[in-house]
């Protein structure tokens, strides 16, 4: 009775494991085409649509035909750009001459960036789309982006020069004045320095 026991425990444990092993493989699942899974796709700073075409509207209508096409193919990345949009149509009125003119780089640079997105999203996902204008397309946009960056760059690189030549200039007024900045350091933390103040 134990042994025959035994032998239908063993058999129960034993027998699904032997069909597992017998079960051919299910093939792995295609993963969907990119248009329909970014229909799925909900992005967490969804706006409605109100408030998507209040932010649309403060464009222009390059950017917003570029926004439009990039919609179709990349939802999440169509969100996240607009929602940066606003950031970059903000006003500095009080901004110098320099950094208006580096504001409105910025700007350029955005919009060239939003239309290689939507150009090369439309390059990826749309079977139909002629290939070759995209690929053209998306090259010129990249050049003039990359114009526009490396001007960017420059002046960056002017400013620092600019700030490495002022703080030289101090270091070269501190180094010959040394003994006078101490002898002034000294006093100020003894408590001598009293009687040069102004009043």
């Amino acid at each position: 009775m134990k042994r025959k026991t035994l032998l239908l425990a063993l058999l129960f444990f034993i027998s699904p494991l032997f069909l597992m092993a017998q079960e051919e493989p299910s093939p792995p699942e295609t993963p969907a085409p990119v248009h329909e899974r970014v229909r799925e796709f909900k992005h967490f700073f969804e706006l409605n649509e109100q408030e998507e075409q209040k932010l649309l509207q403060k464009l222009n209508a390059e950017l917003q035909k570029n926004f439009a096409e990039l919609k179709k193919y990349d939802t999440e990345e169509y969100f996240e750009l607009l929602m940066e949009s606003q950031y970059r149509n903000m006003r500095y009125p009080f901004a110098t001459k320099k950094e208006k003119e580096m504001l409105q780089r910025e700007k350029k640079i955005f919009e060239l960036e939003v239309a290689t997105r939507s150009l090369s999203s439309k390059y990826n996902s749309d079977k139909s789309a002629d290939k070759s204008k995209l690929k053209s397309q998306l090259t010129s946009t990249i050049s003039e982006l990359f114009d526009l960056k490396e001007l960017n760059r420059q002046s960056q690189v002017k400013e620092l020069e600019r700030e490495l030549a002022s703080l030289k200039k101090e270091l070269d007024i501190r180094s010959k004045n040394k003994t006078e900045i101490i002898r002034r350091r000294v006093q100020e933390l003894l408590g001598e320095d009293d009687y040069l103040d102004w009043d």
